[in-house]
């Protein structure tokens, strides 16, 4: 008992130490989760990624099996009664050849069919691009004398860099086409810079600024005060007759009792 009354302050200083360490503990103890959470998370990603991987790889694995199976039973040519001792399995393959083939004929229909208005639609849309962009430039070479000089500019940096699709792009454009070959032309630097750039990187560029031309400027809304009365001005009124009658075209009744009331 002697020896535990002789020595408070160490009881103390422990004792608050542990205070310290366990606060600590609970400070620390958050970020310990989040740390455990985002391996959690980090783990289930990879988990989840492999799946999908295994699951991509499974699938080509069994269209290449499905096309070798098709590719195998497939009849290469005609079958020849001569190399066939069965009549019956002659005639039979001779069937399932005739069908492959008018599937395939058929398919390639189809897809020359498809192609073709593809091709169509393309032309319409193209068409349709260039009388707009047409419509367009003739107004702008109205405003600008110098818009020939930014076309050929335009088409000199393109062949330099081959980069057709700067002209692609302002053909899509259409009515907005000569806004930008203005812009291209006065801005040689901008030009260079989309014209140096990759074909993918290049519609990108070429996007942001039909988009950067489109946008409709800002108004500036003013922040200074209105004006005061004696800023605004007023009209000056007429001088009262003075030692005269009311006169109602001359004078409002206010006036002219103001007028011989000397106020």
């Amino acid at each position: 008992m002697l020896e535990q009354t002789q020595h408070p302050e160490i009881e103390a200083e422990t004792t608050g130490s542990a205070t310290v360490e366990s606060v600590e503990e609970v400070q620390e103890a958050p970020e310990v989760e989040k740390e455990k959470a985002k391996r959690r998370l980090s783990d289930r990603n990879k988990e989840l990624t492999f799946r999908l991987r295994q699951t991509e790889r499974e699938l080509e694995a069994e269209r290449k099996k499905t096309a070798e199976i098709t590719a195998k039973a497939a009849i290469k040519s005609e079958p020849d009664p001569e190399d066939y001792a069965d009549r019956n399995k002659y005639t039979q393959d001779r069937e399932a050849w005739k069908t492959q083939e008018r599937a395939k004929i058929r398919a390639e229909e189809s897809e020359n069919i498809r192609q073709e208005a593809k091709r169509t639609e393309h032309q319409t849309q193209l068409e349709k691009q260039k009388e707009g962009y047409i419509s367009g430039r003739v107004d702008a070479i109205k405003d600008d004398p110098k818009y020939h000089e930014y076309e050929k500019e335009i088409d000199k940096v393109v062949e330099a860099f081959e980069a057709p699709e700067i002209q692609d792009l302002i053909l899509a454009a259409s009515k907005q086409g000569p806004k930008i070959v203005k812009y291209l032309g006065t801005n040689p630097d901008e030009l260079e810079e989309i014209a140096s750039a990759s074909p993918k990187e290049r519609a990108f560029l070429m996007g942001k600024l039909v988009a950067k031309l489109e946008a409709k400027p800002v108004k500036t809304i003013s922040t200074a005060p209105n004006p005061t009365r004696s800023e605004k001005g007023s009209a000056p009124r007429p001088a009262a007759p003075s030692g005269k009658s009311f006169d109602p075209s001359k004078e409002t009744f206010r006036q002219y009792s103001q007028r011989i009331n000397g106020r």
